[in-house]
């Protein structure tokens, strides 16, 4: 039994996963401004990106192994 590799499996499979990804960075966002309530709009961004520059737990360069593998 493997994955469903049909092309419109792998666009919904791509979708959920972009769809996370802009979720975890507006709950970023949110967080940020609940740790910073008197900072601008402006600060906020600066410190979002310095957040996504140097977020911990995801080194540069870390290779991913594709497609991977399923634990047994």
């Amino acid at each position: 039994m493997g994955y469903d590799q049909s092309p419109a499996a792998l666009v919904a499979r791509l979708r959920a996963a972009l769809e996370l990804q802009e979720t975890g960075l507006k709950l970023q966002r949110q967080n940020l401004r609940r740790r910073h309530p008197d900072a601008s709009e402006a600060e906020i961004d600066r410190l979002f990106r310095q957040w996504l520059h140097d977020r911990p737990g995801d080194g540069v360069g870390r290779r991913i192994e594709w497609p991977r593998r399923r634990r047994t």
